[in-house]
């Protein structure tokens, strides 16, 4: 009699693992194996060198697979530079990006599905406590209508 052959299920942590080997290859080869800081090579397949997420992984699940937001450093500039240094990192990745893209990036870490979904409800009952409550408000075409904008306007924090 043979044995029922069952499923083997992945668990969430080794998908995760898997993904992220596949996304430091990805990473790796675009930066040519070197880091983006100081500019050092590294032989294919180096463990010296580690993909740096400019926005955390664990405040900002949803960009943990995005490139834009990630490069190639070498285990200095990665933990002892980036992490200690995290002024000095934001001026350096301004220049790195370039202006345009450095705030593409920031709207992007700024909006979490959950922070959009949130922002477009209170926006939609803003506009309509406003549009139904029959006072003049005299700038309720502008008082609500970019709530793109609030997270930099409270200092890049939703409370």
């Amino acid at each position: 009699m043979q044995k029922a052959r069952t499923k083997r299920r992945t668990s969430k942590k080794a998908a995760v693992r898997r993904l992220d080997a596949e996304f430091r290859k990805l990473i790796m080869q675009r930066d040519g194996w070197t880091c983006q800081k100081c500019g050092k090579a590294y032989p294919e397949g180096s463990r010296g060198i580690q993909v740096s997420h400019f926005y955390t992984k664990g405040q900002h699940e949803w960009m943990r697979y995005d490139p834009d937001d990630a490069c190639a450093m070498c285990f200095r500039c990665h933990l002892i530079w980036w992490h200690y240094e995290p002024l000095e990192a934001a001026v350096w990745l301004k220049g790195y990006l370039g202006d345009e893209k450095y705030e593409a990036l920031w709207r992007k870490a700024q909006s979490s599905p959950k922070i959009a979904a949130t922002h477009a409800a209170v926006a939609r009952r803003t506009r309509e406590t406003v549009e139904n409550s029959g006072k003049d408000w005299g700038h309720k075409e502008t008082m609500m209508s970019d709530f793109s904008r609030w997270p930099k306007i409270c200092g890049g924090r939703i409370r």
